[in-house]
């Protein structure tokens, strides 16, 4: 057991995904470049627990770090399992340089695991952020989320109804960012991308059976 924060050794791979995934988790931690925070660990350490994500999978209690400063895999790394390539993808949603989130992103939604209920905390977090090209991106994948009874609904549905304080922190940093950010470029509320995919989500939880958890004042 290692003296440093759950978010800078690579064990925080391992609790990010569900226990099916655990070869394959423990496959990308072990493959994981060097921690590299550019600002020193001493400002993350004591708040290391703050800057996690929690979140619920059918029954398993998992979380995710809100930024990891990991340097980027070598374009030839070789997974041996198959899933593995995935799962560093998810990961990589996690990283302080938006760019690579946005490449990250875009290699999970290009594959056939886009769906997968153990990637779509991933996705989501990602749209409750404040790079809106990212969200954007998102928004051109998820377009029949608020599709009833679709694929894509049911798929982001099951896994939000499990999650409806995800769900509350995604319309308010998206209402907040919106007001701090995007006024301009987006005249109102209404218009933004983020918005609007708090909502489509919400309606797709409130399908599979949750209430449309309110935002708090």
């Amino acid at each position: 057991m290692t003296n440093e924060p759950w978010f800078q050794d690579a064990s925080w791979v391992r609790a990010a995904f569900p226990g099916a995934l655990g070869p394959e988790a423990a496959e990308v931690a072990q493959l994981l470049p060097p921690y590299d925070d550019p600002w020193g660990a001493s400002a993350f350490t004591a708040t290391a627990t703050a800057h996690a994500v929690p979140f619920a999978l059918e029954g398993e209690m998992l979380a995710f770090p809100s930024r990891i400063y990991h340097g980027a895999l070598p374009a030839d790394t070789s997974f041996v399992m198959s899933l593995s390539p995935v799962v560093a993808a998810c990961a990589y949603t996690r990283h302080h340089d938006g760019h690579v989130r946005q490449r990250a992103l875009q290699t999970l939604l290009r594959g056939p695991s886009a769906m997968a209920p153990w990637v779509v905390p991933y996705v989501v977090k990602l749209v409750d952020e404040y790079v809106v090209e990212i969200v954007e991106d998102v928004a051109a994948f998820l377009t029949e989320v608020d599709v009833e009874g679709s694929p894509q609904q049911r798929a982001y549905g099951r896994v939000l109804v499990q999650n409806p304080e995800m769900l509350r922190l995604l319309r308010a940093r998206a209402s907040s960012y919106w007001d701090c950010y995007y006024r301009r470029r987006y005249r109102r509320l209404e218009e933004y991308p983020g918005h609007r995919l708090a909502l489509a989500l919400s309606r797709a939880a409130a399908f599979e059976g949750a209430p449309w958890p309110p935002p708090r004042p």
